[in-house]
């Protein structure tokens, strides 16, 4: 015959961690995944300079093969503190050969030509202020040599001294017209050509 009384519910015998002990590994596991995000942010990062590195090195070696050993070593001192110590090591032995191709005595300088040749290769020696005073010497030689008056804009462009490339370049191209096409095309004028006042004067 059926009872009348209503079983009690039965009382689970499973205990229950605490809400406490839930929360610290909620907390745990939240920092887990935030430490392994980061890491992997790491890695993309060292990834990406690790390109950049190499990057870095093929241009400098460009620069070597054409002679331009100062532009590379310049760019090379770059590429040795990178995260590649391969690379690195190999940025240190061309620097050293670097620096001894560019160890060069003083040339005897006579006529105007001798000038604008040595400040060609002071320029592709990454020397730029070297260059623009030689190029100043040559000018006081003659005051009509539009390539040296050129050579020197060019020179302080890469010197970072825009502002005082404009007057040579004006010079160079009120000498010779021509210059005016060879500055829009000429790689080293690059950063500037498109900006005032140098779009200006190359307009034509």
């Amino acid at each position: 015959m059926p009872s009348n009384v209503t079983p009690s519910k039965a009382v689970s015998t499973r205990r229950r961690k605490p809400a406490r002990a839930r929360s610290r590994r909620s907390r745990k596991s939240r920092k887990t995944k935030a430490a392994a995000a980061a890491a992997r942010r790491a890695r993309r990062r060292a990834r990406a300079e690790e390109a950049r590195q190499s990057e870095m090195f093929g241009r400098a070696a460009a620069f070597f093969r054409d002679g331009k050993y100062g532009m590379a070593r310049r760019v090379l001192q770059k590429v040795k503190t990178g995260p590649n110590t391969g690379l690195g090591h190999r940025a240190r032995i061309y620097i050293e050969i670097c620096n001894k191709k560019t160890a060069r005595k003083r040339p005897k300088l006579e006529t105007l030509e001798d000038y604008y040749n040595h400040a060609v290769r002071l320029f592709n020696d990454g020397k730029y202020p070297e260059a623009v005073r030689v190029c100043n010497r040559g000018i006081r030689m003659d005051a009509e040599a539009a390539h040296v008056h050129y050579l020197k804009a060019v020179a302080k462009v890469l010197s970072g001294k825009t502002t005082g490339a404009v007057a040579p370049l004006r010079k160079a191209i009120a000498l010779d017209p021509s210059i005016r096409v060879t500055a829009k095309h000429d790689p080293d004028m690059e950063s500037v050509i498109n900006k005032r006042p140098f779009a200006k004067l190359t307009a034509s």
